[in-house]
């Protein structure tokens, strides 16, 4: 049973923007909101050649609204991958959430999040859009059986019980997510982020999301992204264990 508070404080969240405003402002207040007693910071990682002026002026609003627990990273390595896993080497927190701005990440899904990670034995609590209680709204029919076939596929092949391993909304042990040598630079990543925590024996539950469209601005996922899943999927299932870890924390793994 999941108690009535949590440690305060101790929470990074990730947000990745690129051509949002109005839903990337929504996404900031209700996190905020809602949350601010479990709150360490709220990144805010940008491109620095393809993040719009207009999401840029609409960070800037947010900042003088909120001040310092927002900040900006200007991502360095390239694609979505890169800038998450930059700015997960850059958490100050005891927990670390990754979510989108662009509302296909539901905001008021934090708060469970965190109380799951905070009060559970886990280390990584993600969502999935097929448990009861999730959904899919305005989804893309072919991407929608493909995606339930994908699913199938590598919980099979990883022997877990997990229902949806492609959807980047999660929340880790810093600690624990620190230790992995992440290499995928595009949207795969986010399939990589749980497949490597699930070779390496981390603790982690599901809990049920629902996904809607974005109401502005457009994906940049591409069909090549697609195929990518697949390459990283293999890829990492066939990998030492070792492998998987940063050399500086071998020793400790052992």
């Amino acid at each position: 049973m999941i108690a009535d508070k949590t440690n305060g404080l101790d929470t990074t969240v990730i947000v990745t923007a690129l051509n949002e405003t109005w839903s990337l402002e929504k996404t900031i207040d209700v996190v905020i909101e809602e949350n601010k007693p479990e709150l360490k910071e709220i990144i805010i990682v940008i491109s620095p050649k393809t993040t719009t002026p207009e999401c840029k002026d609409t960070i800037q609003s947010i900042i003088s609204t909120y001040g310092d627990i927002v900040r900006v990273y200007e991502q360095i390595k390239p694609h979505l991958g890169g800038a998450i896993t930059e700015c997960i080497e850059n958490s100050n927190g005891k927990y670390t959430l990754i979510m989108a701005g662009d509302l296909e990440t539901d905001p008021y899904l934090v708060k469970n999040l965190i109380a799951n990670i905070s009060q559970k034995n886990v280390d990584l609590v993600t969502t999935s859009r097929w448990l009861k209680g999730g959904d899919f709204k305005n989804y893309n029919k072919l991407k929608y059986c493909f995606n339930y076939i994908f699913q199938k596929i590598f919980s099979f092949l990883y022997g877990v019980s997990l229902t949806d391993m492609t959807f980047g909304y999660r929340i880790f042990r810093t600690d624990k997510v620190n230790q992995i040598d992440f290499k995928e630079l595009k949207h795969p990543f986010f399939l990589e982020s749980i497949i490597k925590p699930v070779r390496l024996g981390f603790k982690i539950i599901e809990i049920p999301a629902k996904w809607e469209r974005r109401g502005e601005g457009e994906s940049t996922i591409t069909l090549k992204d697609f195929f990518g899943y697949f390459r990283v999927g293999f890829c990492v299932l066939f990998t030492a264990k070792k492998k998987l870890i940063k050399s500086n924390f071998l020793d400790i793994n052992k």
